[in-house]
């Protein structure tokens, strides 16, 4: 298993419906953590590179009502 974190930046903030949908979003085979940090407006999300691609993540998160921009990789040391 290769992990990875994927920073996204938040172009809106977060609606209360939002916070429901990260359940979702979370239960999807390959995401293994997300950190949503409203005070630098960013979503992190830990997949499984084996499982899952940057750019799916990001169109589910999309899916998911969240305006994201472009992803940041951080690779886990």
């Amino acid at each position: 298993m290769t992990t990875f974190d994927v920073v996204f930046p938040l172009l809106q903030p977060p609606r209360p419906e939002q916070f429901q949908a990260l359940g979702r979003v979370y239960a999807i085979y390959g995401i293994r953590r997300i950190d949503l940090d409203e005070k630098q407006n960013r979503l992190t999300v830990e997949i499984d590179a084996t499982r899952l691609t940057e750019k799916t993540l990001a169109g589910v998160l999309r899916q998911a009502g969240f305006s994201v921009g472009d992803p940041l990789r951080l690779d886990r040391v």
